[in-house]
């Protein structure tokens, strides 16, 4: 029976017999590289190793049999385990590869090598791109672009890439032009210098894994380079600051007082209060100094000031002022403790029971008793403003046990009632009945119990949970006719379904 990877290597690359026997070389190695104990640990992607050393025998001997997305369905894995395996495998081939190559060694870094002859054509190969990109300073440029073309060679073949010098040069270009932050399109350069853009991007991955010491020496470079600009003094601060020459000038132009030779009057009196020695008249002042605080801003005042605004007040002071409006009484009054509350309260009973002046005649012929505002049943007032509303409570009772007690709701008491109870009943505040004790009604209506009661304030709609079958929507609407229709041609069709089952 065959080897399941021998067939998949025959497979994959049946018409080159070359890319096939260094697809097996490879596999080998891989076998032992990816092994236990190596720390490559390739334990999901093992199924997909003959396809991977496929597609890495095919890239070192520099034919397109093989893509990598062929390479990736052959494999059978996904493609981030494929990806994953794929660069596991390269970094076990370069560990098992690495002692015979030169570049470990950390002491020889052999791409920073340029004395030589070729070291020098190649580094002056790279002027003329730089110079057509604008990139810097080209000599720089042009050493930091040697050092990645060196370093990429050695990585050559551990990494198994056929690639020519001029694939190097326009590699190590777009590198060294991304750590300048300035990159290039790759493949509008790849169309100008005739490169394939799949193996200048491979180029480019390799650079990114193996030149990490070419790129720090270079990002080093850069920044010694920002450091010197910063520290080297600009013409106008040489200007600004005082030389040491004027400085030392100034201080030793003070002239000395001279003295007499032989003593005299002059001579031997009391020094002045003045200092002899006097400060010398420079002509050129010494410039301030640059201070790192902003400059005060100027505070500019405004052209035109602005006009006088009169008020609402002054505007209107010679309108007569109207008088509030009434505001609206609570709906649930309690009882009241003074009696200036009383009076107004029994004032409003009064007025809404009636403005006519035959009622009030009435009223003040029935005679006001104390045994009558004692006993006899508190009448409610009826508010005509609210119309929604003809029910009030009336106030809390005091009661012996020290509970509060509320009466029924009442409606509006009839006109008979009103008329024959005096007006102290119409207060709110007065003695409520006793329990045994009750109120008084009017013959002529048997009725009046009913009244007493609440009325209902809320109520639903008669047949209002069907209220949906009466009013359909238009899709529904169309779905029953479709519905309607296709039901009479089926029992056309086919009679009744439950015809049998009635007789």
């Amino acid at each position: 029976m065959p080897n399941p990877d021998d067939d998949l290597l025959r497979r994959l690359l049946v018409h080159n017999r070359e890319a096939r026997d260094e697809a097996k070389r490879i596999l080998v190695q891989a076998r032992s590289a990816t092994g236990p104990g190596t720390g490559y640990d390739i334990s999901d992607g093992k199924t997909g190793l003959a396809a991977i050393c496929a597609y890495l025998a095919t890239v070192k001997t520099g034919y397109d049999d093989l893509d990598l997305t062929t390479a990736q369905k052959a494999s059978c894995l996904e493609p981030k385990i494929f990806k994953r395996t794929l660069e596991t495998v390269k970094n076990a081939l370069e560990a098992k590869r690495a002692p015979s190559l030169s570049r470990n060694n950390s002491n020889t870094r052999s791409w920073r090598d340029g004395r030589s002859r070729e070291q020098r054509t190649l580094r002056d190969s790279f002027l003329p791109i730089i110079e057509k990109h604008r990139l810097g300073r080209p000599k720089l440029v042009a050493t930091w672009m040697q050092w990645t073309y060196s370093s990429m060679k050695e990585h050559l073949e551990a990494e198994m890439i056929q690639a020519s010098d001029q694939d190097l040069r326009i590699a190590a270009y777009q590198y060294v032009a991304g750590i300048l932050k300035k990159p290039a399109k790759s493949e509008p350069l790849c169309a100008e210098y005739k490169v394939l853009h799949h193996r200048h991007m491979d180029l480019l991955a390799m650079a990114k894994r193996c030149c990490k010491d070419v790129t720090r020496e270079i990002q080093h470079s850069i920044e010694e380079l920002s450091q010197k600009v910063k520290t080297a003094p600009s013409r106008s601060s040489a200007r600004l600051s005082p030389s040491k020459s004027t400085s030392t000038v100034a201080n030793n132009t003070a002239p000395e007082v001279a003295r007499p030779v032989s003593p005299n009057k002059s001579s031997m009196r009391a020094p002045g209060t003045t200092r002899p020695l006097k400060r010398a008249v420079s002509f050129h002042e010494d410039a301030p100094e640059d201070t790192p605080s902003k400059p005060k801003r100027l505070r500019t005042s405004s052209p035109y000031k602005t006009p006088f605004t009169p008020t609402a007040d002054e505007l209107y002071k010679d309108v007569p002022k109207t008088p509030a409006p009434a505001v609206l009484q609570p709906r649930y009054t309690r009882q009241a403790s003074d009696s200036h509350s009383d009076d107004a309260r029994s004032d409003a009973g009064r007025s809404d029971l009636g403005s006519g002046s035959e009622v009030e005649r009435e009223l003040q012929d029935i005679p006001a008793s104390s045994d009558s505002e004692e006993h006899e049943p508190q009448a409610i007032p009826y508010r005509e403003s609210s119309p929604g509303m003809s029910l009030f409570r009336t106030p809390r009772k005091d009661g012996g046990d020290g509970q509060a007690h509320r009466t029924p709701y009442a409606k509006k008491p009839p006109p008979e009632l009103l008329q024959r109870s005096s007006p102290s009943s119409l207060d709110f505040d007065g003695p409520e009945p006793d329990g045994d004790e009750e109120a008084v009604e009017p013959e002529d209506e048997p009725e009046a119990e009913d009244e007493l009661l609440p009325p209902v304030r809320r109520f639903r709609p008669v047949l209002l949970d069907r209220a949906q079958w009466s009013e359909r929507a238009p899709k529904l609407t169309a779905e029953w006719a479709r519905a309607k229709q296709d039901f009479k041609a089926w029992t056309a069709k086919y009679g009744r379904p439950f015809e049998s089952l009635r007789a």
